[in-house]
C-alpha cells in the first residue's frame, strides 16, 4: 500500500505543477517560461522519487502517470474535438484534419516543455525499470505495451488525421486502450507482493 500511496502523491504532485494561477493575461514568452519552470520542477520531483522507490513502486508510479497523463491529453483532445464541430458549423464546411493540426500546434506551443518533461519522466522510469532486471518477460511486455500506448495518446490527440468523427472515435478507443492495458500491468504486479 505505501507504494500506492507513493505513486498517487508523485501524480498530485505533477497535477499540481500544470495549474497555474494567472492575475492577467499571459504574452507567449511568459506561458512559455511558465510552462519550463513547471517542467523542470514536475522532472526534479519524480525523478527524485522514482530514484527511491523499489521496482513494483516504480512501475505503480509509471502507471499512474501514464494513466494520469493519457486522461489529460484525450481531455484535451475532446475540447480539440469541440472546438473542431464549432468551427465547422461556423464555416458550414468540414474544416480539414491539417488546419487542425496547425491551430492544435498553435495551442500548445507555449506547452511544449511541460509535454516533453512527461515524455522525459517516462523514458527515465522505463530505463530505470530496465536496469532493476525485476520483472519477468511477461511484465516487462506489459509494461513496454502500456508505454508504447502513451505515445499513440500523444501522437493521436496532438496530430489530428481523418474526419471530426474519425477523431472523437479514436479518442474513445485511446481512453479504453490505456485503460485495458494499465488494469493489465496492476493485475499483473500483484504477482510480485
Amino acid at each position: 500500500m505505501p507504494g500506492v500511496l507513493a505513486a498517487l502523491a508523485v501524480v498530485l504532485g505533477i497535477a499540481g505543477c500544470g495549474v497555474t494561477i494567472q492575475t492577467g493575461p499571459q504574452t507567449a514568452e511568459e506561458a512559455t517560461q511558465s510552462s519550463e519552470v513547471q517542467a523542470r520542477t514536475m522532472r526534479a520531483r519524480w525523478m527524485n522519487q522514482l530514484e527511491a522507490a523499489q521496482p513494483v513502486e516504480k512501475v505503480t508510479m509509471l502507471t499512474v502517470l501514464i494513466d494520469s497523463v493519457s486522461s489529460l491529453y484525450t481531455g484535451y483532445g475532446y475540447d480539440v474535438a469541440d472546438q473542431w464541430r464549432q468551427g465547422n458549423e461556423g464555416r458550414g464546411e468540414n474544416i480539414s484534419d491539417a488546419e487542425m493540426r496547425e491551430m492544435v500546434q498553435r495551442w500548445t506551443k507555449t506547452q511544449q516543455p511541460l509535454l516533453q518533461s512527461y515524455e522525459d519522466v517516462i523514458e527515465f522510469a522505463l530505463e530505470h525499470i530496465r536496469k532493476d532486471n525485476f520483472f519477468d518477460e511477461t511484465t516487462d511486455g506489459l509494461i513496454m505495451s502500456l508505454a508504447e500506448q502513451f505515445y499513440e495518446v500523444y501522437s493521436r490527440v496532438f496530430y489530428p488525421v481523418g474526419t471530426l468523427a474519425d477523431y472523437e472515435y479514436g479518442l474513445s478507443r485511446l481512453q479504453a486502450t490505456t485503460q485495458e492495458l494499465s488494469d493489465q500491468v496492476r493485475a499483473d504486479l500483484l504477482r510480485y507482493r
